[in-house]
């Protein structure tokens, strides 16, 4: 069974977020509100927004972050050839659907 969304619940769906970036425009919420309110509902921050870095104030989690970073970078760099030509074939496919 397919489940499909009425214009009405989108609508009103729509009517929510708009009146949560209204509380977040006017300051209203906590930081920590704001945050939980941003994450549920798919709400971005402004393009101006800095990014905050977790664990910098602890030397143990600065240490892992840095090197889960390392890792994840090392593995963009050692992609494989043909593994992207095949992914470039896809999105190819998908693109002329």
């Amino acid at each position: 069974m397919k489940h499909t969304r009425s214009t009405t619940s989108i609508t009103e769906a729509r009517t929510q977020v708009r009146g949560l970036r209204k509380l977040i425009r006017q300051r209203v919420l906590t930081d920590q509100e704001e945050q939980v309110i941003r994450m549920h509902y798919g709400i971005s921050g402004p393009e101006a927004t800095r990014l905050q870095f977790r664990g910098q104030k602890h030397e143990e989690s600065r240490i892992k972050l840095a090197m889960m970073e390392r890792d994840y970078l090392a593995e963009l760099r050692d992609v494989d050839p043909e593994r992207a030509a095949r992914k470039a074939r896809i999105i190819e496919k998908l693109r002329s659907l």
